[in-house]
Order: structure tokens, then sequence, then C-alpha cells
């Protein structure tokens, strides 16, 4: 799934491909920084900005050449960077789940777990809270041995290939 990659101010910068998670068919695990909208279409000599609701057309700055702005690049991140990209990823994965449920987010499934007006709904919702502390907790062990150095670094897919599995 194609989806639209933005920088830290929300300008489009280029599209990525969003990979379908390896746990659930049908499901689409979106790369930090991303959306799922439109191409946008800028004029020659503007660039487009995400506004969370649509594509906005802005003057490109002086010195800036026509076409998307290319990522800004950390060759070599570090610690506090590769786990924000982990905690992105796996909050990505989350969502994705609950997403292919027909909720918003994680956030959204799991406030039914209180609710007893519909059966079904609160125990997806408490299925889901289960997993969502069950995930963290699985996570900060990953990276808690990466950083002990029992185990070697991994890429935010690596840990949620050893993520649990959602059991609804």
């Amino acid at each position: 799934m194609k989806v639209m990659q933005l920088n830290e101010t929300g300008h489009f910068v280029g599209i990525e491909e969003a990979d379908e998670s390896p746990l659930e068919r049908g499901v689409f695990l979106i790369p930090a920084g991303c959306i799922e909208a439109p191409d946008p279409d800028p004029p020659a000599g503007s660039r487009a900005r995400w506004t969370g609701t649509g594509w906005v057309y802005e003057p490109l700055p002086a010195g800036v050449e026509d076409g998307p702005e290319p990522p800004a690049a950390d060759p070599d991140p570090g610690p506090e960077e590769i786990l924000a990209r982990v905690a992105r990823a796996v909050q990505a994965h989350l969502d994705a789940a609950a997403r292919a449920l027909r909720y918003d987010s994680i956030a959204s499934a799991v406030s039914y777990a209180d609710e007893p007006a519909v059966p079904q709904y609160q125990a997806e919702g408490r299925a889901f809270r289960s997993w969502r502390s069950l995930v963290w907790e699985r996570c900060y062990e990953l990276l808690a041995e990466v950083e002990a150095g029992s185990r070697a670094p991994m890429t935010a897919e690596a840990v949620i290939a050893e993520l649990p599995v959602l059991q609804l």
C-alpha cells in the first residue's frame, strides 16, 4: 500500500510503501512519519503540506528547488532515536490491529473493555487491553536486552516479529 511520507513540519517528502503485517493479512504497517492520503499534486514552485484533513500548497522557500524535500537522514542514530523509532513502529502495529477490526486505534478499542452494553465489543476491548500490555512488556524486555549487550541491536521490524500475537 502506498503512503505519503512527511517531515517534522508536515511537508510532503516522498512516497513510501507500507508493508503488510506478517501477523494479520490485510493489515498494513504504516511507517513512522507517513500517512494514508492521496498523492499531492503541488503546482510548480510550491510544496505540499498536510493539514490533518487535506493538502495545502505553499510557495517554495528561497533556495529550495521544485519537488519534494529529501527526508533528513540520520546515518548513525543514537540509542534514543532507535528507541523512538521502535516505539513508533510498535504503536503503529497496535493501531493497525485495532483498525483491522474497525476501531480508530488501539486506544479506542481498549475503551470498550469496561463497557457491558455490547458483549462482543467488551470482549474485544479486554483482549486488546491485555495484548497492549503484553506487547509493551515484551518490547521493553527486548530493548533492555539490547541495551545490556546480551542481544544484537534490533530493527523495529525484528522487535515486532517477536511480540505476542493478539488473541481474540
